[in-house]
C-alpha cells in the first residue's frame, strides 16, 4: 500500500497559492489591454501607431475584461454555499486564466487573417477561444463544486457569453464594416456544444474508477481534500471517508506517572494512525489527546506513534472522542507500583530496539534510523508484542519511533527480513531489561508548546516533551516530538549532543501527527521534523528540557492500562489501498482522455472552417 499512499501524497505538488485579489485584478487588466492592441496591430497595421493603441485598449477592456468582471459578480452567487471554495478572488483567478487563453486564440487568428486576408477567421478565432474557455470553466467550476452539472453550466457559460456580447457589440459600433452577427452565433452554439460534450464525458471519466470501487464519486474526493485544504472543512472528506469505512476496536496504552502527591506524567501509545491530514479524520488526535489529559489531571502529556498505517486512520475527528474516553478510563488506574528496569537497547542490523520495563509492561521503541521508514504495521507490532510477552512479561507494547524518513519510505510489514530481525531484537530486549530491574526509579516530564506557525515545520501544537527517567544511577531519556517523521540523520545529531549532558540512554520518537500534513507546497505536502528550520535551535531547545528534567526527576510510581478503543470507524485497509489506487488510476485516466478534449478542439476547428471559412 506504502508505494500508492508515496504516489497520491505526491500530487500535493500541483497545489499551489493564488495572488491577492488586488494584484489578480492588476493582471486581469493588464493581459486584457496587451492582447487588445496586439490585435489591433496586427489586424489594422496600416492605421497609426497610435490609433491602433488607444482602440486596443478600448477593445481589450471591452471585450475581455469587462466581461471578465461581469461574470464574477455573475457567477459568485451561483458558486455560493457552505461548502464553497469559489469566492470573488478565485473567480477572478479562473476568469485570467480563461483571458490568457482566449487571447491566445484570438491572436492566432488575427494572424491567420494578415496571411490570408480573410476577415472572418478572426470571428472564427475567437469564439473557438470563448468555446475552450467555456470548457474549461466547466471542467474546473464542476470539479471543486458539490453542485449539480446544471449550475456548473451556468457558472461556466457566464464569461464566454458576456465575451461573446462584447465581441458583437464592438464589432457593430467600432469594428468590421460587415458584422457577422448571425454566423457568429450560430459559431459559438456549436463550437460550445462540441465542447462541452467533451468536457461532461471527461469528467464522467475521471469519476469512474473510485465510483466503481468505492461507490463515491472521484472528484467528491479530490474536492472534499481541496475544502479542507482551502478553507479548512473537513466535513466532506470525513463524510467520504464514512461512507468506506469499517467499524473495529484498537489498543490504546495509557502509561502514567505518580510522584508523592498526583499524577505526574502520562504517555499515550495508540495503535491508531493520526492521519490523513489537517483536520481531517485523527489528524489531530495527538494534540486532543494530550491536552484532554493535561486539562483533567494537569499532568504533562505527550502521544507517541503505535503500529499503525493510514488503514487506521479514524474517518472522522468526532471518533476521536472514543479513543479519549478510553484514556480517560485508564487515567482511573490505582495499581501503581515502584518497580522498572534500566533502559537497554538491543540491535540486530539495522533494527534497533529499546526496552525498559514498567512494573509488568515491557515498553520497546523501535527504529531502523539512519535508514528511512515509515508506518510499522498493526499485525508485526502485534507479533513483536507476543515475542516480548513470550520471555516472561505479563504486557508489552510496541513503540514506532518513526524517526527517520527521507524521500522514498516503506512500512514495516510483517514476513519480511526486517520483521523477523525486530522480533528477534524485540525478545532480547526483553531478556536484557529484565536483568537490570530495580524497586525504586525516578521520572520527571517536560513539556515546550509550539507555536501556530512551526506547523510549517512538521511541527504540531504539542510541541516537544521530554521524559527523563533514572533507575540505579542509569539516566534515559525519551523525547517525543509532535511531528511527522525526521530527516535522516537529525535523531543521530540529537542523541549525540544529548548524551553530553549526562544521559546514558535516548530515544527520539515523533507522533506521526498530520495536522502538519497539506500545509506545505513541497512534494510530499509535509515537511518531516528538520526538513525547515535551525536544526541547531531545535537541538539547544531538546538539550535545555533534558537538563531541566534530570535536575527535577523525583520518585514515582508506575502504572499502566492497555485497552481497545471500542467500536470506532476506521478507513480499513482494503479501502485505503483501494482509493489510493483508484486516484492514481483517476489521475492516469485523467490524462489519457485529455485526447477527448484534443479531438473536440479538431472538431471544431474543422467545423468552423468547413461551414464559416471556406
Amino acid at each position: 500500500m506504502s508505494a500508492n499512499i508515496e504516489q497520491t501524497a505526491s500530487l500535493y505538488k500541483w497545489l499551489f497559492q493564488l495572488p491577492t485579489m488586488k494584484k489578480l485584478l492588476i493582471f486581469s487588466l493588464g493581459a486584457s489591454l496587451i492582447i487588445g492592441v496586439i490585435i489591433r496591430i496586427i489586424v489594422y497595421l496600416p492605421l497609426p501607431l497610435i490609433s491602433n493603441i488607444l482602440m486596443g485598449i478600448i477593445e481589450g477592456a471591452s471585450i475581455l475584461f469587462i466581461p471578465t468582471i461581469l461574470s464574477t459578480l455573475v457567477t459568485h452567487p451561483l458558486m455560493k454555499g457552505n461548502r464553497s471554495v469559489w469566492d470573488r478572488r478565485r473567480l477572478i483567478a479562473l476568469s485570467f486564466l480563461c483571458i490568457l487563453f482566449l487571447g491566445i486564440a484570438y491572436i492566432i487568428g488575427a494572424i491567420l487573417f494578415r496571411l490570408t486576408d480573410i476577415s472572418i477567421i478572426v470571428s472564427v478565432a475567437f469564439i473557438f477561444g470563448v468555446s475552450f474557455i467555456f470548457m474549461l470553466r466547466l471542467l474546473v467550476l464542476h470539479a471543486m463544486t458539490e453542485f449539480s452539472i446544471f449550475r456548473s453550466l451556468a457558472a461556466a457559460f457566464s464569461q464566454p457569453v458576456f465575451c461573446v456580447i462584447a465581441f458583437l457589440l464592438f464589432e457593430v459600433f467600432l469594428s468590421f464594416p460587415n458584422p457577422r452577427m448571425v454566423e457568429t452565433a450560430i459559431m459559438f452554439a456549436i463550437t460550445s456544444t462540441v465542447f462541452g460534450v467533451a468536457a461532461v464525458v471527461y469528467l464522467w471519466l475521471v469519476n469512474r474508477p473510485i465510483l466503481k470501487g468505492l461507490g463515491v464519486r472521484g472528484l467528491k474526493f479530490f474536492y472534499g481534500f481541496l475544502l479542507d485544504w482551502i478553507e479548512n472543512k473537513s466535513v466532506l472528506m470525513e463524510e467520504n471517508f464514512d461512507k468506506i469505512g469499517e467499524t473495529t476496536s484498537l489498543p490504546v496504552l495509557t502509561l502514567l506517572f505518580k510522584d508523592s502527591e498526583a499524577l505526574s506524567s502520562v504517555l499515550v501509545v495508540p495503535n491508531i494512525h493520526p492521519g490523513p491530514f489537517k483536520t481531517v479524520g485523527s489528524s489531530e488526535m495527538p494534540y486532543i489527546i494530550a491536552k484532554e489529559i493535561e486539562k483533567k489531571t494537569g499532568a504533562v502529556a505527550s502521544v507517541a506513534h503505535g503500529p499503525s498505517t493510514h488503514g487506521q486512520n479514524l474517518v472522522s475527528a468526532k471518533e476521536i472522542e472514543k479513543v479519549l474516553r478510553t484514556v480517560e478510563v485508564s487515567l482511573g488506574q490505582t495499581n501503581f507500583v515502584s518497580e522498572a528496569s534500566q533502559f537497554v537497547r538491543y540491535e540486530k542490523d539495522e533494527v534497533k530496539m529499546g526496552c525498559q520495563i514498567f512494573g509488568d509492561l515491557a515498553l520497546l521503541v523501535a527504529t531502523l534510523a539512519p535508514i528511512s521508514f515509515d508506518d510499522i504495521t498493526p499485525d508485526l507490532g502485534e507479533q513483536v508484542r507476543e515475542a516480548a510477552i513470550s520471555e516472561g512479561v505479563k504486557d508489552a507494547f510496541l513503540i514506532d519511533a518513526h524517526n527517520c524518513g527521507g524521500e522514498t519510505v516503506e512500512p514495516v510489514s510483517s514476513n519480511t527480513e526486517i520483521a523477523k530481525k525486530m522480533i528477534y531484537a524485540a525478545r532480547m530486549a526483553v531478556k536484557k531489561a529484565k536483568s537490570k530491574m530495580s524497586t525504586k526509579f525516578k521520572v520527571y516530564a517536560v513539556q515546550s508548546a509550539s507555536s501556530p506557525s512551526d506547523k510549517w515545520m512538521s511541527m504540531g501544537p504539542t510541541g516537544t516533551t521530554v521524559y527523563a527517567v533514572e533507575v540505579e544511577g542509569q539516566k534515559a531519556a525519551y523525547i517525543v516530538i509532535d511531528g511527522n517523521n525526521m530527516v535522516p540523520g537529525l535523531r543521530e545529531k540529537i542523541l549525540e549532543v544529548v548524551k553530553k549532558t549526562g544521559v546514558d540512554e535516548a530515544e527520539v520518537m515523533t507522533s506521526d501527527t498530520h495536522i502538519v500534513n497539506a500545509v506545505s507546497l513541497n512534494p510530499r505536502g509535509y515537511n518531516p521534523v528538520g526538513q525547515v528550520g535551525d536544526h541547531k535551535k531545535l537541538i539547544n531547545n531538546i538539550t535545555k528540557m533534558v537538563k531541566e528534567a534530570l535536575v527535577k526527576v523525583q520518585p514515582v510510581k508506575v502504572a499502566y492500562s492497555i485497552k481497545n478503543a471500542e467500536k470506532i470507524k476506521i478507513v480499513g485497509e482494503k479501502q485505503m489501498e483501494t482509493l489510493a489506487t483508484q486516484i492514481l488510476k483517476s489521475v492516469s485516466t485523467a490524462k489519457k482522455s485529455l485526447s477527448i478534449i484534443i479531438s473536440a478542439a479538431l472538431l471544431n476547428i474543422i467545423l468552423q472552417f468547413l461551414l464559416f471559412v471556406l
